[in-house]
């Protein structure tokens, strides 16, 4: 009998099943690796709900700036930030010069001084006696008793009883208390709503007097015109 021969299918190279398992190896990761991306993107509210929120500072303290109330009995909502702006607001309405006082910016001065840039002074000590130099904005006298001088003034008001004063030049007075002395080289427009006060210069500006017994030396200069609605007044 013959004999039988049977035929062997040569092995694979080594080199060549290493590069088959690797390559397996490979595509079973990446497809696990696709697998999971895919299952992450499906789910988008967790993703949303997992991520960190940041308040910046600034838009904290705008948030705390903004603070929000109910009132009680009400339930209008009041918002603290506005109510904060209108007090400010308020508060600032008050700054500038009237008839009666009111610079918020104002100097106290007692005794000797002098005015830079045309600042606002005040003198609310009583019996003081400010020597003022230089160029004034306002002046305002609250004080009683007090005497001295003062250069020059964009305005005088005399608030305080039985002020003595003496100046250069005064683009206007008022003298608002009683018994007060006045005397100034030049003085624009004066008015005069207290009693029993006196004007030395030579020739207002204008003139009124709303006040009863006062007496105004040098008039008006001019042909100013004078308003006299008080009674015993004395203009020379």
């Amino acid at each position: 009998m013959p004999a039988t021969t049977r035929s062997r299918r040569p092995h694979a190279p080594h080199n060549l099943r290493t590069l088959h398992r690797r390559a397996a190896a490979l595509g079973a990761a990446t497809l696990f690796a696709v697998t999971l991306a895919a299952c992450g993107s499906d789910d988008d509210s967790s993703d949303t709900a997992a991520a960190p929120a940041f308040t910046s500072g600034a838009a904290a303290q705008n948030t705390a700036a903004a603070d929000i109330t109910v009132d009680a009995s009400s339930g209008a909502q009041v918002s603290d930030a506005a109510d904060h702006e209108d007090s400010t607001d308020g508060a600032g309405a008050g700054d500038g010069a009237s008839s009666t006082g009111g610079t918020g910016d104002a100097r106290d001065v007692a005794s000797i001084g002098t005015c830079v840039g045309g600042e606002n002074i005040t003198v609310n000590a009583d019996d003081a006696q400010p020597i003022i130099s230089g160029d004034c904005g306002t002046v305002i006298v609250n004080g009683d008793g007090v005497g001295g001088a003062i250069d020059n003034a964009v305005e005088i008001i005399v608030n305080g009883d039985s002020v003595t004063l003496t100046g250069k030049d005064w683009a206007a007075l008022t003298v608002n208390g009683n018994d007060a002395s006045m005397t100034a080289t030049t003085i624009g427009a004066a008015t005069l709503n207290g009693s029993e006060s006196r004007i030395q210069n030579f020739g207002l500006g204008s003139l009124t007097i709303t006040g009863d017994n006062n007496t105004v030396v040098g008039g008006t200069r001019d042909g100013a015109p004078v308003a006299d609605t008080g009674t015993g007044n004395t203009i020379i």
